[in-house]
């Protein structure tokens, strides 16, 4: 072989292991925290609800979820949108206004969905199980989603 076959075969092995070891760490940084798990599977926290209850207790906190889900993706959009605009060499202030304006809107609309699903599930909850329920559901709602484009 010759020199020139040698360097395009190292070249091609060093890239290879940097795009393995890329991989790798890319998989190992978007494991879900320890302590999120109960929420991505949907369960509950002990409760002394009957099994109409708990179904209807799951079915709003996992349509939250994908309505989260999908606003927050509209969200980093937006967010995109904004950090597009103001790359540009003569941005436009009037258009960033409205991208902010709606960026607002878009969270504010956000925030009143979880008020409203925890104001729901409370609904539901003997007055002794509302705190402890309505402080997981809480802690939950800020951890990210897993997948998507949208990941903190």
């Amino acid at each position: 072989m010759n020199s020139r076959t040698v360097k395009a075969l190292l070249i091609i092995s060093i890239l290879f292991n940097i795009f393995f070891s890329i991989g790798f760490l890319h998989q190992k940084i978007r494991k879900p925290p320890a302590h999120a798990s109960h929420f991505f599977k949907s369960e509950i926290p002990d409760l002394n609800l009957n099994n109409e209850s708990k179904l209807k207790l799951l079915d709003l906190i996992n349509a939250f979820k994908i309505e989260e889900a999908y606003k927050k993706e509209l969200l980093f959009d937006k967010r995109s949108r904004i950090i597009d605009e103001l790359a540009k060499p003569q941005p436009d202030f009037n258009n960033l206004d409205i991208l902010l304006n709606s960026l607002n809107q878009l969270e504010n609309e956000l925030n009143r969905s979880f008020i409203d699903l925890l104001i729901e599930t409370s609904l539901l909850l003997e007055e002794r199980e509302k705190l402890a329920t309505l402080s997981f559901i809480s802690r939950s709602w800020l951890i990210p989603l897993q997948g998507g484009r949208y990941e903190k």
